[in-house]
C-alpha cells in the first residue's frame, strides 16, 4: 500500500464522557444525601419524643407506686419498646454530627494521606458490618410480624413497631458511614484537604473522644 511521504496516520479516537454527566452524576449524589440527612434528623426528633414519653411513663409509675402500691398497667412493658426506638433512631443523626463515641488514639498521629487510609479501611469494615445488622434485625422484625410477637407480663403489646425501627436506624446508620467513606476516598485522591475539617453537619468539638497518651 503506498502512502505519501510525511503523511501521518490518523489520530486513535479517545472515547470522551460527556461534559454534564459528571454533574448530573454529583447532583443525583447530593440529592440523595440531602433526603439521607433529612431523614436521620426527623428520625432523631421522634427518638427525642420516644425518650420524653418513657421519662413521662417512668415518673407517673413511680407516683402512682408511691401513692396507691400499684404499678401503671403496661409501663413495665411499653418502656423497653420505647427505649429501643428512642436508641435506634437516633444512630443515623449521631453518625450525621459525628456525635457517637470515637477513638483517635491512632489516626490522630498520622499524616493526612494515612490518616485518610485508615479511616477508609474502618469505614469499609464497619458499613458491612452494619448492613449486616440491618439484614439481620429486618429479618427478625419480619418474623415478629409473622409470629404475632408480643411482650411477656400482664399486658400483651405487639412487638413489630418497635422491631421494624431496627433495620431502618442502623441503615442510616450505615448510609451515613458509607457516605464519609466516599469523602475519604476522594480526598485520599485529590490529597486533602480532611473532609472532616470542611462538613458542614459535623461537630467534632461536641463528640466524646477517648484518647489514650
Amino acid at each position: 500500500m503506498n502512502t505519501r511521504k510525511g503523511a501521518q496516520a490518523p489520530a486513535a479516537t479517545v472515547p470522551t464522557v460527556p461534559a454534564g454527566v459528571p454533574q448530573r452524576r454529583n447532583e443525583h449524589v447530593e440529592r440523595v444525601r440531602t433526603l439521607v440527612r433529612g431523614l436521620s434528623g426527623a428520625l432523631a426528633a421522634l427518638a427525642a419524643c420516644a425518650l420524653i414519653i418513657l421519662m413521662a411513663i417512668t415518673v407517673a409509675d413511680v407516683v402512682r407506686r408511691a401513692i396507691t402500691d400499684k404499678s401503671i398497667e403496661g409501663a413495665v412493658e411499653v418502656a423497653p419498646l420505647l427505649l429501643l426506638g428512642a436508641v435506634v433512631l437516633g444512630l443515623g443523626y449521631a453518625e450525621q454530627t459525628l456525635t457517637h463515641v470515637r477513638t483517635s488514639l491512632v489516626t490522630s498521629r498520622l499524616p493526612l494521606r494515612p490518616r485518610l487510609a485508615v479511616r477508609a479501611l474502618g469505614g469499609v469494615v464497619v458499613t458491612a458490618l452494619l448492613l449486616w445488622i440491618t439484614w439481620e434485625s429486618a429479618d427478625r422484625a419480619l418474623v415478629a410480624i409473622d409470629e404475632n410477637d408480643v411482650t411477656p407480663g400482664f399486658v400483651a403489646i405487639h412487638t413489630w413497631p418497635a422491631r421494624i425501627l431496627v433495620p431502618l436506624g442502623f441503615l442510616l446508620f450505615a448510609l451515613h458511614v458509607a457516605f464519609r467513606l466516599v469523602d475519604d476516598l476522594k480526598a485520599l485522591r485529590a490529597g486533602g484537604p480532611d473532609p472532616r475539617d470542611t462538613d458542614p453537619d459535623a461537630n467534632p468539638a461536641d463528640a466524646p473522644e477517648v484518647l489514650v497518651s
